[in-house]
């Protein structure tokens, strides 16, 4: 089955708000070169991850894609320091901070198919961004996911099937990362601005 999206496909995003949601993809997306977040005049390489949220209690109400959920992406870089956002974010899912054991051993496919709660907010082109990830509130139900949960790992899966069923803006992010290209030998022109951008139960 392919979990290819038609990415030729256009809908109005959803409106800024919180809402329950199922995460249906861990993308590893390589060493990206990003913009300084202090300085935009200067480029720093990260290894980004790509975590994507459906809300399947949402559904497109019409176009090409309509009866199909929502679904809402986060950048973050692929590190669990004090400060780092994931971090951040994976403790306020969970509602409990991460032991150092814990964090010797945690892997981010443990957050695929767990429900939690989104924040998202617009940008200033008007796309929906998640601006917070939040626990649930007790005795809060979130519908299963309605389209495959699936990850990605370059190391791992290679460029084979599994990285095909990418869409191809997150394929065209992967060929800009510095591991790719070290593999293909072939420059890749960001000039687009395709490559990422920066950055109860305990449910994992």
């Amino acid at each position: 089955m392919s979990l290819t999206v038609n990415e030729g496909a256009s809908f109005k995003q959803i409106d800024p708000g919180t809402y329950g949601a199922r995460c249906i993809r861990v993308i590893d997306l390589g060493t990206q070169t990003v913009k300084d977040f202090n300085n935009q005049d200067e480029t720093k390489e990260k290894h980004q991850v790509m975590l994507t949220w459906e809300l399947p209690g949402e559904l497109i109400p019409e176009g090409e894609l309509k009866g199909q959920p929502y679904s809402v992406s986060r950048f973050y870089t692929a590190m669990l320091g004090d400060k780092s956002n994931l971090r951040k974010d994976l403790e306020a899912w969970r509602g409990k901070n991460f032991t150092v054991e814990e964090l010797k051993g945690f892997s981010l496919n443990a957050v695929l198919g767990k429900a939690c709660m989104v924040s998202v907010v617009h940008s200033k082109t008007g796309k929906a961004n998640v601006k917070a990830v939040l626990a649930l509130p007790k005795g809060m139900q979130v519908p299963p996911a309605i389209n495959p949960i699936y990850s990605y790992d370059m190391e791992a899966d290679g460029f084979g099937d599994k990285f095909d069923a990418l869409t191809k803006g997150v394929q065209k992010m992967i060929h800009g990362s510095k591991e790719y290209q070290e593999i293909s030998g072939i420059p890749v022109d960001h000039s687009d601005g395709l490559h990422a951008v920066s950055d109860g139960d305990i449910p994992f």
